[in-house]
């Protein structure tokens, strides 16, 4: 898990990091030479070789520089300005295999609906041009590769919460722009969950699961519903056993299960965690805590979810805690 950025207390941004192996629970540091300019809210996409870090809110305002953190060496790649999108914060930032795709976000004159892909293998940025029906304005929504497309659903647009969504075709080993299949799909809208945002989304491997969030009253949201790409319909997901209405809370794919981590809710920062299986339609809530906590980053090393950071309502957070989501086994030997 790769950590870098972020705020220290409420103002002070950081250009630190480190890197952390949970096999043998140690840190590395990640380098400060050549390292972007300390920074908050910047966008974070993984390639298979590189972290890259874009945009994001400064000590002084928005930048619009980034950089690449190649694992392998331990070193700094610098990011070509010509052509990226001017600067923002709370844009979708998709890894769609071979590019970076950026979309929406806010920035001092607004909330804005353009983007651009970034391409490490050229250094280039491609302005997104994709004609037909425009994706309505938004910050703060959620953004998920799922197969040969991305989805784009809800966040916070110019007028409140947002209730729709978008699909960006994605050609795989074409070269731009055919590598784009062509416009935005709208999603459809016919049993799709109230609009919100700060809510999470999560690829099942034929299903994207829309849950929780907020909306433009402030009320949290306690429900969940699944988009099918194919057949372009939504279905609620079971509330039985489901976690507490919350915000700022962290999910994962397990592979099998949608982990929901901690969050913030009515009555603050929130500490539990629960495992959904669509196969089932069933939530189970898991033993232990990660501490009270909203805003952190959680992800899944193949046997667990490592959560880290976030803030608990006064202080930001920084141990790491493990979360096991497999059910407990009762093993019986007969002799």
């Amino acid at each position: 898990m790769i950590i870098w950025g972020g705020l220290i207390g409420t103002e002070a941004c950081i250009q630190t990091g480190a890197a952390y192996n949970p096999a043998n629970a140690s840190w590395s540091e990640i380098t400060p030479i050549n390292a972007p300019s300390a920074r908050s809210s910047h966008s974070a996409v993984w390639s298979g070789s590189e972290l890259i870090v874009w945009s994001g809110q400064g000590s002084n305002g928005l930048v619009s520089s980034g950089a690449r953190y190649r694992l392998s060496d331990r070193s700094w790649q610098p990011m070509v300005g010509n052509n990226a999108p001017s600067a923002r914060y709370g844009n979708a930032a998709v890894w769609t295999g071979k590019r970076m795709l950026i979309w929406g976000g806010r920035n001092n004159n607004g909330i804005l609906n353009d983007g651009a892909l970034y391409d490490p293998a050229t250094d280039t940025w491609t302005t997104l041009s994709l004609g037909g029906e425009v994706l309505a304005s938004r910050y703060w929504g959620t953004a998920i590769l799922a197969g040969d497309k991305v989805l784009i659903w809800g966040g916070k647009g110019i007028t409140g919460a947002r209730g729709d969504g978008a699909a960006i075709p994605l050609s795989a080993g074409l070269p731009l722009p055919a590598f784009l299949g062509g416009g935005y799909i709208p999603i459809a809208t016919t049993g799709s969950p109230a609009p919100r945002s700060r809510h999470t989304a999560i690829w099942t491997g034929d299903r994207m699961i829309i849950w929780g969030g907020i909306s433009s009253q402030s009320q949290f949201y306690s429900d969940g519903f699944m988009y099918d790409p194919v057949g372009k319909s939504w279905t609620p997901i079971s509330s039985v056993n489901a976690p507490t209405a919350r915000e700022l809370h962290s999910a994962v794919w397990t592979g099998t299960e949608m982990v929901i981590i901690a969050g913030r809710g009515g009555a603050g920062a929130l500490s539990d965690a629960h495992a959904y299986d669509p196969a089932s339609d069933r939530w189970r809530q898991l033993s232990g805590n990660v501490g009270a906590r909203y805003g952190s980053t959680a992800v899944w090393t193949g046997s667990q979810v490592i959560v880290f950071g976030g803030e608990n309502g006064q202080q930001p957070l920084s141990s790491p805690m493990k979360l096991n989501p497999k059910p407990a086994m009762n093993l019986f030997i007969k002799k």
